[in-house]
C-alpha cells in the first residue's frame, strides 16, 4: 500500500510539473523557468487589437489577462507552445528558436515540420535570438539580422518572398548553425 501511494504521489508530481500553462513577466523568468502557473490555458481573444489571454486557476475560476494593460514578456499554453508578446502587444507563438527566432501569429502551429498560419491575422515575425527586437518576416529584415554572414545573405537573395519560403530559410539557417 505504501508503494502504491508513493507511486501515485510521484506520478502526480511529475505530471503537474510538466502540464503547466501560465505567464512570464520577463525574459529572465522564461529562461529560469519561473512560470506564473495556472491549472490550464483557456483561450486567446482579440477585440479590435485588444488581446486577452485566459487561464483557469486551481479554484477553477477564469483569470483574464489584458495584454494591453499588463506588461508580460510572454506566456505558454503548454510547454510546447510558448508565446512572446511583441511591441504592439500581440501574442506571437515561437515556431523555431535559434540564431534567428521565427514567430507566427497566435493561430500558427507546426505539424510534421510544416508551418500553418491564418493569413488574415498579423504578420509572422523574426528576431536575433529570443529576446531581441522583433521585425516583420521580410527579406530586408532578415538581411539586417544576417549582417556579416555573406554566405547566408547570398542564400537569402535566392529565396522567394513568400511566408513559406522565408520561414523555410530561417529554419534551414538555424539548423545549419547547430
Amino acid at each position: 500500500m505504501k508503494h502504491l501511494i508513493l507511486t501515485l504521489f510521484t506520478t502526480a508530481l511529475y505530471l503537474s510539473s510538466f502540464a503547466q500553462a501560465g505567464t512570464y513577466k520577463t525574459y529572465e523568468d522564461y529562461e529560469a523557468g519561473k512560470l506564473k502557473a495556472y491549472k490550464t490555458y483557456a483561450t486567446i481573444s482579440n477585440t479590435m487589437g485588444d488581446f486577452k489571454i485566459s487561464f483557469v486557476n486551481d479554484q477553477k475560476r477564469l483569470v483574464k489577462i489584458n495584454l494591453k494593460k499588463e506588461d508580460y514578456w510572454g506566456f505558454q499554453t503548454n510547454p510546447e507552445r510558448v508565446f512572446r508578446i511583441n511591441e504592439d502587444k500581440e501574442p506571437c507563438v515561437i515556431l523555431d528558436k535559434g540564431e534567428i527566432t521565427l514567430y507566427g501569429n497566435y493561430t500558427a502551429f507546426t505539424k510534421k515540420g510544416k508551418i500553418f498560419m491564418e493569413k488574415n491575422k498579423y504578420a509572422a515575425q523574426v528576431s536575433k535570438g529570443l529576446n531581441a527586437k522583433m521585425y516583420k518576416l521580410k527579406k530586408e529584415n532578415l538581411a539586417l539580422l544576417l549582417e556579416g554572414d555573406a554566405e547566408a545573405l547570398k542564400k537569402l537573395e535566392e529565396t522567394g518572398k513568400s511566408f513559406k519560403a522565408l520561414a523555410k530559410f530561417v529554419m534551414d539557417y538555424n539548423d545549419s548553425q547547430k
